[in-house]
């Protein structure tokens, strides 16, 4: 889990700027939940589109191809470490 809102930024930074290079975005250090969480916030925000959660027997999945969008792209431009 996250130990702050600047932590958990920074992922979702790293997440959007592998999207936007075309590198593998699944490929993560997180747990599963906590990269869950990530992807849900860049949803929920409309940082990406294309890509949505599935119910699974197994759990969570993710399906679809990320597209990053302008506000994505913002969040990218103002994000500072």
């Amino acid at each position: 889990m996250f130990r702050s809102t600047a932590e958990f930024d920074k992922e979702v930074h790293n997440v959007l700027v592998k999207i936007r290079n075309g590198e593998d975005w699944e490929e993560s250090t997180l747990d599963e939940l906590a990269f869950e969480d990530v992807v849900s916030h860049m949803i929920t925000n409309r940082y990406v589109t294309g890509i949505k959660f599935l119910n699974l027997m197994g759990g969570k999945g993710i399906s679809g191809i990320p597209r990053i969008t302008r506000s994505g792209l913002q969040f990218i431009e103002t994000f500072r470490t």
